[in-house]
């Protein structure tokens, strides 16, 4: 079984997500200003990656779709603190 409370702790923790769970920007935005496009979305794939790949054999794996979402969500919030645009117009 995925566990997503500890997943989502681990969000929380790493600053992918708020308090409450949901998607955030990442304070190192200013360092993230120098980084390419490219390399911002490579790093949150891989991240991405890595807890499917660990959690490929779950059989509640579907609810990592809250990770998933957290991620993609906190990827547009990146890129658009990045590129001074709101979330709707990044995406």
């Amino acid at each position: 079984m995925v566990p997503i409370k500890d997943l989502t702790n681990k969000l929380i923790k790493k600053e992918f997500a708020d308090e409450n769970g949901k998607p955030r920007r990442l304070k190192f935005v200013g360092k993230s200003l120098f980084l390419s496009d490219y390399e911002i979305v490579s790093r949150y794939n891989s991240i991405l990656r890595g807890c499917m790949n660990f959690e490929n054999m779950a059989e509640n794996r579907l609810k990592l779709r809250v990770v998933n979402y957290n991620l993609e969500y906190s990827l547009a919030h990146t890129l658009g603190a990045k590129h001074k645009l709101s979330i709707p117009q990044s995406i």
